[in-house]
């Protein structure tokens, strides 16, 4: 399962979950969805000063161990990322916030469902 989510809670599920009782599934995602938000609410702080053009949202695809470290995490617009310079503050930004606010402490049985994460961030 891929669980895409971003800092206004929403919250939705690309892919096949586990065995797939899908209310089941659900209510799973957005408990980690809640986890995964508060955790890295506390570094990211938004990007946008007064009078900058918002660069849109940024979307990181994360692999993370067992042990809720970062296996990897990159931007997934890799050549907007090399050609807007407003989209790159902000796309370094969140990547940043990903890594220092890493190790995710995630519940290790449910792995299956975090294991691979796609975070979208939006500039305010």
């Amino acid at each position: 399962a891929v669980l895409v989510l971003d800092q206004f809670g929403w919250v939705t599920m690309a892919g096949e979950a586990p065995d797939d009782p899908a209310a089941q599934d659900l209510a799973i995602l957005r408990e980690l969805a809640a986890v995964i938000r508060s955790r890295i609410a506390r570094c990211w702080p938004g990007t946008n000063p007064r009078g900058r053009e918002v660069a849109g949202p940024v979307v990181i695809d994360v692999s993370l161990n067992r042990c809720g470290t970062v296996r990897k995490a990159y931007v997934t617009d890799v050549k907007r990322r090399l050609a807007d310079r407003s989209y790159r503050q902000t796309a370094d930004a969140a990547q940043g916030a990903v890594l220092e606010c890493a190790p995710f402490k995630l519940p290790p049985e449910q792995y299956a469902y975090w294991r691979e994460l796609t975070l979208r961030f939006i500039d305010n």
